[in-house]
């Protein structure tokens, strides 16, 4: 029985191309010619809506006072006579909010549902945040064909592993630290969480960002200040 059919992550080594317990630095990869080199198409194409999304946002907490429909992106919410947004009901698609407008700040994964306070949306991150200023819509999550690679170190570098699955515990199933310097998105998009049980701070990891390539961690987000994750979800569409 192999390690991923026990649900493990096969941690190899980027010399070797083997499993591997140790840390092995190797030279800089790149994931289109290491993809190619196992046999794999590699294709880099935009992604485009395949259905309608939408998402409806209200000012008060409960679904009280002016509400405002959205089917595309909204960078500032304050546009529309909005002060931020404290309730939200998501219709179709899958979004990510933001703490701050123009797509800054913490990021929030709204999957289709209600969240009638800011509870229902930033309960797992280390800090509260009681309102949200943009959103957009997360075109490219397909649960069912998700597929990343993780890497220990920053520019692809170090051990790396294949995930396709939800891992609450990335250490439980075999990644060896805390940390994570680097991923390549292959397919659909993710939610990484700074601690395990899916806590903590989120990062929004998609295919049609940076390409899937997220050479640094400082790249996930405006609110990334360090490279701890220890566990992974797949995005729900």
């Amino acid at each position: 029985m192999t390690a991923q059919s026990r649900g493990l992550l096969a941690v190899v080594g980027p010399e070797t191309g083997s499993p591997s317990c140790g840390v092995t630095v190797g030279p800089t990869w790149d994931p289109a010619s290491a993809a190619h080199q196992r046999g794999e198409l590699v294709t880099k194409r935009p992604v485009t809506p395949t259905s309608v999304v939408q998402i409806v946002v209200w000012e008060r907490e409960n679904f009280q006072g002016r509400r405002q429909e959205f089917t595309s992106e909204c960078s500032n919410i304050t546009q529309y006579d909005f002060d931020d947004v404290r309730s939200i009901r998501v219709e179709s698609g899958v979004w990510v909010g933001y703490e701050h407008h123009d797509f800054e700040g913490q990021q929030f994964i709204l999957e289709r549902g209600e969240y009638s306070r800011w509870e229902a949306w930033s309960w797992s991150n280390s800090y509260h945040v009681e309102w949200m200023m943009s959103f957009r819509p997360v075109y490219c999550a397909d649960h069912s064909a998700s597929c990343m690679e993780i890497y220990e170190r920053e520019n692809f570098m170090g051990l790396h592993a294949d995930l396709c699955e939800d891992y609450p515990s990335l250490q439980a199933m075999g990644w060896s630290n805390c940390n994570v310097g680097s991923m390549f998105v292959k397919r659909g998009a993710w939610v990484c969480y700074q601690f395990l049980g899916y806590r903590g701070y989120q990062y929004i990891m998609e295919y049609d960002r940076h390409s899937g390539e997220f050479k640094h961690w400082r790249q996930w987000g405006s609110h990334s200040q360090t490279p701890q994750i220890q566990s992974i979800r797949r995005i729900m569409h």
